[in-house]
Parts: C-alpha cells; sequence; structure tokens
C-alpha cells in the first residue's frame, strides 16, 4: 500500500467502515480475522479454526482472513464513506482486475 495515496486519517476511516459493515466482506460475507481454505485462485471458503488447524496439518492452502477497505470509483482520495465497502483480498482483487481491464480497455491497450 502506498501511504502518499491515502488520506492522513486513512487507518479510522478503514475502521470505522470494517465496523460499520460488520466486520463482513460485502460480497462473498467472509468474517474479518476468520480462517479460510484456498480452494482455488481468488477463491476462499471460510472455516473454524479446526477446521483450518487440520487443513493445515493436512498440507492445504490455508490464510487467516484481514478485510481490506475499497474505493468503488477507484479513486483512493475519494472517501466518501458511500464510495468504500469492507472486502475479503480474492473479491478486492477481482474489483481491482475488472477496474484495470476497463482501464487499458479505454486506452486501446488489448
Amino acid at each position: 500500500m502506498n501511504k502518499k495515496l491515502y488520506a492522513e486519517d486513512w487507518l479510522y476511516i478503514r475502521n470505522q467502515i470494517i465496523a460499520r459493515d460488520k466486520r463482513k466482506c460485502v460480497k462473498c460475507g467472509i468474517n474479518d480475522f476468520g480462517f479460510a481454505i484456498i480452494t482455488a485462485p481468488f477463491i476462499w471458503q471460510q472455516v473454524t479454526k479446526e477446521e483450518y488447524s487440520i487443513a493445515k496439518l493436512k498440507g492445504l492452502r490455508v490464510t487467516r482472513v484481514y478485510l481490506q477497505v475499497a474505493h468503488s470509483d477507484n479513486d483512493k482520495s475519494n472517501n466518501d464513506y458511500s464510495n468504500l465497502k469492507s472486502l475479503c483480498s480474492p473479491c478486492h482483487l477481482r474489483q481491482d482486475f475488472q477496474w484495470k481491464l476497463l482501464k487499458r480497455l479505454s486506452k486501446g491497450d488489448i
């Protein structure tokens, strides 16, 4: 994260948005600070702490979930709360991929 692109009070804003969204990804519903098995690129399956531990012992790809706050319009200076939403990493990556693809298409790079 390039801190120069974000407001000085970004951490406060981030915490407010995650609390507003009830500490869940607004796309898939996975919980912040939860546990997940990585079933495919950009796809996580939420599991209990016990299931996480068992999956880890079996050598499956597992992760802890930490929510991110995404800008719906992809403008990091637009910190209006209506423009911000809590997303897990895979959902955030999918959103950013769509923005980057649209940007490339508009420039004729594809």
